[in-house]
């Protein structure tokens, strides 16, 4: 049979001989396939119980046959354990063979590469190609993540359901573990160029053995400086600087003192040893042209090496200018589908989508800059919030004046008062040129372009359900070496969005699909992950660029208000819902998100529990948020762990019904005219106030009610009254095309 490996090294399987799904089919010669786990190391540095990495070595195989008897079986071989309850592999394959359903069993052959009680994750490889056989046998057709409680499940047969070494043999690279709840982890990018590099004694200590002795308690002094010790090298890691990690402190005060005299030829061996530092060799300069090194040499967290072995803080002062060792590095962007090194911001910018398809992602989330709540404008407000982000590529004078110039409109917060609304407040987002909260990520994202660009061309492919394409047209309009095309779904957008999409604007094509907004989408991913040749890009929230300058007005309505508020926001695409999100992570107090939602509520239904799946795409009169599979879930799930996302965010439905009479019971007790997506957070924040009637709740009003004159008529008996810049675009001349939802009529535009 012959083997490929996928592209992170496991995964292998026969692909002749492949089965169908569920229930399983029965033939003379039993369908099968072989998987591969590769060797981990867990415990990594002073990560115990808690950091784990996949690293280059060998690895377990595990063949599965189809057969008829109910039960996994294993063929004995070696000292392996052929009981399901106490084999790794056989116990991840029997959870998902209940979890199927199917009829019949599964018959395991495993090839042991890894020796028992080798210290590299030999249990863990067998549980995870036990996973991924059962897998692929059972036609279950189940992602990593999906397998993820399959392979604690097996990993439990060792007596312990750790996953510092499961999860790093999954996913490949370094991970994160929770070690009270190992469902929670982080993957971390492995900053290119770092190599570790493993000393491994040929002992036999199995797990049990090397549990047993150690302590129940620890000293405080040493689970801090071990604390401290894994933050230095988890920021290192995320932030993509391999310098860093390769000065971490790797030292374990937790297990290693313990676990030493069961092998005493690592006892004897590790004085002698010393940390290797591998890096770039640089360019020999003649010695009087070499700087001066400082004396004396300290590491990143400003420490000084003693004769004892031992680190204490240098408590010298500083020199004036120097940077602070605990100043954090502007993050890199990796893809949340981890197919590619880490990127500075003007890469992932000018990418948009990552070359595997994946949406790109910080590795480090920066703190908000002292004294940002004493910004004295919203302009000023962007630049402190997007330096910390952006420091190392955008200098602050330059930042500052890209910032002005695309935020020079107001954003207000309007308390309601009255009727039962006391304490909501609204956020007007929709004041910028195209009366929608877009302009604010758009106009900022096209400076930057503009910025990034430097005299390259690109062109701007995005799709949009209604604010998104004429936010991006009238911010990119214009801007040298930049070419837009459009895509929205004909006949799915208001009139009036209608007309700020197609109007006639400099360097932008207008495309009206005859499909839905998912048909939209669907096309620009697919024109993305094959280009043919043409420098793509993305304006819609699956461009990190457009994320970023969103956070700013979720601290530009709280750095006022005394008291957490609840923030609700009108979601589709769950792109302005990321922003937030990475707001609060980087230290914006909200006491809990609300997603609202209208009758495309699947986001709302995995928060309550549901497993997340695509659907087609419902009209409503929230039309911008008709979004049937929202990209940005696939970003919220890479940065959030599904329980974060179901603590932090609450999900709502409300149905054009509701939305409707939300607009008339707003206007008639406060006079406050709303459009059908910002009455769709507002009732939301009606719900969720029912039971927290204590906190304000900020409601983010995503567009102006001019741009929905039909639904504002339906609900408070009159037209709200158009800007002036409105009725001046109605009357603008039109350039806009048809086109079918196929890929093909899409290429002959983008040729074009």
């Amino acid at each position: 049979m012959s083997e490929q490996r996928d592209s992170e090294g496991y995964g292998i399987r026969d692909e002749e001989t492949r089965p169908e799904a569920s229930p399983i089919p029965h033939s003379p010669v039993p369908p099968s396939l072989t998987t591969f786990g590769p060797c981990t190391l867990s415990n990594l540095g002073p990560g115990f119980d808690a950091l784990g990495v996949c690293i280059t070595g060998p690895g377990d195989r595990v063949t599965a046959y189809v057969t008829d008897t109910p039960g996994v079986t294993v063929e004995p071989g070696g000292d392996l354990p052929t009981d399901p309850a106490t084999n790794t592999a056989a116990r991840a394959a029997a959870h998902l063979l209940r979890q199927s359903g199917a009829r019949g069993g599964l018959a395991l052959r495993i090839e042991k590469g890894i020796p028992l009680g080798s210290g590299i994750g030999g249990s863990a490889a067998s549980a995870v190609a036990g996973a991924w056989a059962a897998n692929e046998a059972l036609g279950l057709g189940l992602d990593k993540r999906q397998l993820v409680e399959a392979v604690l499940e097996g990993e439990a047969a060792t007596g312990s359901r750790h996953g510092d070494n499961v999860l790093p043999a999954l996913f490949g690279g370094a991970v994160l573990v929770d070690a009270a709840d190992p469902s929670r982890y982080r993957r971390l990018a492995i900053p290119d160029g770092l190599r570790l590099a493993v000393l491994l004694p040929e002992v036999r200590v199995l797990t049990h053995e090397a549990r047993a002795v150690l302590p129940k308690t620890v000293p405080h002094a040493d689970a801090s400086a071990q604390a401290a010790a894994l933050a230095f090298l988890l920021d290192a890691l995320r932030a993509g600087d391999w310098e860093a990690a390769g000065r971490a402190v790797m030292t374990d005060r937790l297990a290693e003192p313990f676990r030493a005299p069961l092998v005493p030829v690592y006892r004897r061996r590790k004085p002698r040893l010393r940390p290797l530092r591998l890096r770039p060799r640089p360019l020999r300069l003649p010695r009087r042209l070499r700087p001066r090194r400082a004396r004396p040499r300290r590491d990143a967290r400003g420490l000084r090496r003693q004769r004892d072995g031992r680190d204490r803080l240098d408590r010298r002062p500083r020199r004036r200018g120097r940077p602070h060792p605990h100043a954090m590095t502007p993050p890199r962007y990796v893809s949340t589908r981890h197919g590619t090194a880490p990127v500075p911001f003007r890469e992932a910018l000018l990418r948009g989508l990552a070359p595997d398809g994946g949406l790109y992602v910080p590795t480090i989330v920066p703190s908000l800059a002292p004294g940002w709540r004493d910004a004295p404008t919203l302009p000023d407000l962007g630049t402190r919030l997007l330096m910390p982000w952006l420091a190392d590529e955008v200098g602050p004078d330059r930042l500052a004046a890209l910032v002005g110039d695309a935020l020079d409109f107001p954003i207000p917060l309007v308390p309601l008062s009255g009727g039962g609304w006391d304490g909501v407040h609204v956020l007007e987002l929709f004041h910028g040129p195209t009366l929608s909260f877009k302009d604010v990520g758009a106009r900022t994202m096209a400076r930057l372009f503009g910025w990034a660009l430097d005299g390259e061309e690109v062109t701007i492919l995005a799709a949009t359900s209604g604010d998104t394409g004429s936010a991006v047209a009238d911010g990119f309009a214009g801007i040298p070496g930049v070419r837009v095309v459009l895509l929205f779904p004909e006949g799915q957008v208001s009139p009036v969005q209608r007309r700020q999409l197609v109007a006639e604007r400099e360097g932008v094509r207008a495309l009206a699909v005859r499909g839905t907004f998912d048909d939209c989408q669907r096309l620009v991913k697919a024109a993305f992950a094959d280009p043919q040749g043409a420098r793509l890009s993305s304006a819609n929230s699956i461009n990190i660029g457009r994320l970023l300058p969103q956070m700013l007005y979720y601290a530009w309505a709280l750095r006022a208000m005394e008291t957490a508020p609840l923030v609700v926001v009108p979601s589709g695409n769950l792109g302005n819902l990321t922003a937030g999100m990475l707001a609060a992570n980087a230290g914006l107090v909200v006491r809990r998100f609300v997603a609202a939602h209208n009758a495309n509520a699947g986001f709302a239904h995995f928060l309550g529990g549901a497993d997340p799946s695509p659907a087609d795409s419902v009209r409503t009169l929230s039309n911008a948020m008709d979004v049937g599979a929202p990209s940005n879930l696939e970003r919220l799930r890479w940065l959030y762990s599904d329980g974060d996302l179901r603590r932090r965010i609450a999900g709502e439905t409300v149905t054009d019904e509701e939305t409707v009479q939300t607009m008339r019971e707003v206007f008639d007790a406060t006079g406050y005219v709303a459009d059908p997506h910002t009455a769709v957070g507002l009732a939301a924040a009606r719900r969720q106030r029912a039971a927290h009637p204590e906190a304000p709740a900020v409601v983010l009003s995503t567009a102006h009610p001019a741009k929905f004159p039909e639904a504002v008529q339906r609900a408070i008996g009159r037209e709200p009254e158009a800007p002036a810049r409105l009725a001046a675009l109605l009357d603008a001349p039109e350039r806009v095309e048809t086109i079918a939802p196929d890929l093909d009529a899409l290429r002959r535009v983008l040729s074009g």
